[in-house]
């Protein structure tokens, strides 16, 4: 079926998009939000030729299956012998094109914890009045972990923006960074929790308290399913001519499935965030524990 080949055309308009994941953190699944976009449009490599499994050999068996004849070259990309036939005919080199499809949240994770401590102790013969501030630095984390399905030659960066406001204890923390697809990281972001002023306590000549900061400490776990495909044409040579042409342009897509080939790669991020919430500052009687007061507590 001669409709099924393909000669002079396909000029292509490379466009590319930073792939970027945008994460909003909370202490459950359904306020948890994650948006993605992007993808990553890069010539073929020699490494990305081994991951589809399109170095020579393979790929002319695929050729000959597809086109019912066996070339006695084949191309993938520039440059080429003949004055680089794919520059020369304006036929579009094979593509790697790297793209998330999907996400989905594995689940959110909360503890109580103790982030400080502090004591007061009136040692005046009246009575006083203290301000019970407390405050400690924590540290917030991004961790990326990646199970790749294949080898890709990736040149740009991918693009996080983390917000932790939605599970925050007050205030508004984010952390926003740039790493390599495929590459475990990880990332902090230092604050400080706590509360400055409004925690004023009146204590008894002796008496002693102690102010507990507290807090939730929430731990969200995402999951990042990344694809990759190809585009493009294969050029293929044939030196006896096949059906009147030396040169051919096949879709690299139709030769794959001709030839059996893997027409995507799949690769998994896994993407936990570990943050703060429900901060107070509880103030008990160092002696008999209970409680005096409580007040709230956040970033500051």
């Amino acid at each position: 079926m001669v409709s099924k080949y393909f000669l002079l055309f396909l000029i292509p308009a490379l466009v590319e998009c930073r792939i970027s994941v945008k994460i909003t953190a909370a202490t459950s699944e359904a306020e948890a939000e994650v948006e993605y976009g992007g993808e990553n449009v890069e010539i073929i490599s020699d490494r990305e030729r081994e991951t589809f499994d399109i170095g020579d050999r393979s790929l002319k068996r695929a050729v000959e299956k597809f086109a019912d004849a066996a070339p006695t070259d084949v191309y993938v990309r520039s440059p080429t012998p003949w004055n680089d036939v794919y520059k020369t005919y304006n036929w579009e080199q094979v593509k790697r094109i790297l793209k998330p499809v999907r996400t989905r949240i594995l689940g959110v994770h909360t503890k109580p914890v103790i982030v400080a401590t502090r004591e007061f102790e009136n040692h005046s013969g009246v009575k006083a009045k203290y301000n019970a501030a407390i405050k400690q630095e924590i540290q917030e984390t991004v961790s990326n972990t990646w199970s790749v399905g294949g080898e890709l030659t990736v040149g740009q960066e991918i693009e996080y923006s983390v917000n932790f406001a939605a599970g925050s204890a007050g205030g508004k923390t984010s952390l926003s960074y740039a790493a390599s697809w495929g590459n475990d990281t990880t990332k902090e972001k230092s604050a400080t929790l706590g509360s400055s002023t409004g925690v004023e306590v009146e204590l008894a000549p002796g008496q002693a308290v102690v102010a507990s900061l507290t807090a939730t400490q929430g731990t969200l776990d995402i999951e990042v399913q990344y694809e990759a495909r190809l585009e493009g044409v294969v050029f293929a040579n044939y030196r006896n001519k096949y059906r009147d042409h030396y040169f051919w342009a096949f879709p690299v897509t139709s030769v794959q499935v001709a030839g059996g080939l893997p027409r995507t790669v799949s690769s998994t991020e896994k993407i936990s965030i570990g943050f703060y919430t429900s901060a107070r500052v509880d103030i008990k009687d160092k002696v008999t524990t209970g409680r005096i007061k409580q007040a709230p507590a956040g970033f500051i």
